[in-house]
């Protein structure tokens, strides 16, 4: 890899994907004086991830503490980014080359029910702001305030084969994802210079998936916690400027 100084943003940084993104990309991936963003909901995770972070050793050798690690509480529901704005302008300058934002933030919804027994809009609304509104305006906001600076933008959407193959118990998390990768489509489609991966790490243990097992109303969807059906659905490539393949290879983009 170059020298070259990174932003990045990470929505659902504090834990989950979102952390072992951060994680992986402070050990193998940004040069010194690159500066990670984490955004999420609770200031005391935000606070434990920015914390482990500067712990972490680099693969190349030192510690990950000549990478800067932020923080930045916001709640994806309210569709208010005031904050967030005001963070990043203060983190960026010309002197960063590229910009990358990694949209792993995200939620199940209600997974006790079918998907038609769902008849209040407050449920629906409530469920596609926090993961597709706030996600457009999100990513549409980190575009706009690095687009004059940095060389380089690149958009990272943690996605799932629930996208393009519905499974039986997840509600509304299917259509969302769906819906996400649409969305890029159409951002490729506008601004070919951006450059986007929609990343798809397949079935992960994460307190999201536990959850999941724990509440779907589907049978067969619980058993995910065993492991006897995860092997049905696999990670796939999706369509345009992307690729999918564990681990996250962020040099084969960069």
């Amino acid at each position: 890899m170059s020298n070259e100084k990174t932003f990045c943003v990470i929505t659902g940084g504090s834990r989950g994907i979102g952390f072992e993104i951060a994680k992986q990309m402070v050990e193998n991936y940004l040069t010194p004086g690159s500066k990670i963003l984490l955004v999420a909901k609770n200031q005391q995770r935000l606070n434990e991830a920015a914390s482990k972070l500067k712990n972490v050793r680099r693969s190349s050798g030192g510690a990950g503490v000549d990478i800067s690690v932020d923080v930045c509480n916001v709640d994806l529901g309210e569709c208010r980014f005031t904050e967030l704005e005001k963070k990043i302008q203060e983190s960026i300058d010309h002197t960063f080359h590229r910009g990358i934002i990694v949209h792993s933030a995200g939620t199940l919804g209600n997974v006790e029910k079918p998907i038609t027994e769902i008849f209040h809009r407050k449920d629906i609304d409530q469920y596609f702001n926090i993961n597709f509104v706030s996600f457009v305006l999100v990513n549409n906001l980190f575009l706009k305030l690095t687009k004059n600076i940095v060389r380089q933008q690149l958009i990272i959407n943690i996605t799932s084969l629930a996208a393009i193959q519905s499974i039986a118990g997840f509600g509304l998390y299917s259509p969302a994802k769906a819906a996400r990768e649409s969305f890029l489509r159409s951002v490729l489609v506008d601004q070919p210079d951006i450059k986007i991966l929609n990343y798809s790490p397949g079935m992960v243990d994460t307190d999201m998936v536990s959850e999941l097992c724990r509440q779907t109303w589907n049978e067969e969807t619980k058993n995910f916690s065993t492991g006897k059906v995860r092997n049905r659905y696999k990670a796939t490539p999706t369509l345009g400027r992307e690729i999918s393949a564990p681990p996250l290879m962020l040099e084969h983009i960069g």
